[in-house]
């Protein structure tokens, strides 16, 4: 029931805002620092929840499949 929820609380946001967040899944295994990249999103986003979900984003733990969460060994 929670993804439904999001997807739904996603799709009434997108028709909300005019503006939209993107990941860039292509370059995931590289290295980058996180301090350096939350500083930079800092400096052209002040929406706190924006903040909030790319710092949770980046400290979450990956998947592996439908195996357990293993934290990340990379910086991303």
């Amino acid at each position: 029931m929670g993804v439904w929820v999001d997807v739904k609380r996603n799709r009434r946001r997108s028709w909300d805002y005019d503006w939209t967040v993107e990941f860039d899944i292509q370059a995931l295994f590289d290295p980058i620092d996180h301090k350096l990249l939350l500083r930079a999103v800092r400096k052209h986003c002040s929406i706190p929840s924006v903040l909030l979900y790319i710092e949770r984003w980046l400290k979450a733990p990956m998947v592996l499949g439908e195996g357990p969460k293993v934290a990340r060994n990379t910086p991303q």
